[in-house]
């Protein structure tokens, strides 16, 4: 390949670069750079691929952060009933204690 790469003009060496990235099999077994990446539709590495995997990841870590936030917003919501009935308790407390002093 690096005779042949040493021989040819310019276009024939972009073309050679653009093929290995593409390519969809190589001697190895291997697929080229942009199908490890991002995939073919209608190939298994549609599903198998960096990309896809690093947005399911996103799409994992973007649930368990809503889960956190809807649970830590009950919980505010939790303490917030708890504050208004503390709040009611006090006020007629207040309102005894000046009832009791009117007198």
């Amino acid at each position: 390949k690096s005779e042949r790469f040493n021989k040819s003009g310019l276009i024939q060496r972009i073309s050679d670069v653009i093929q290995d990235n593409i390519r969809t099999n190589t001697y190895g077994g291997h697929r080229g750079a942009l199908l490890e990446k991002a995939g073919i539709t209608g190939d298994r590495s549609q599903f198998n691929n960096l990309l896809y995997n690093q947005i399911s990841d996103y799409d994992t870590r973007i649930d368990r952060l809503n889960d956190a936030l809807l649970a830590k917003e009950n919980s505010y919501y939790s303490q917030f009933a708890q504050l208004e009935i503390l709040i009611n308790n006090m006020n007629t407390q207040s309102t005894w204690l000046a009832q009791q002093f009117a007198y």
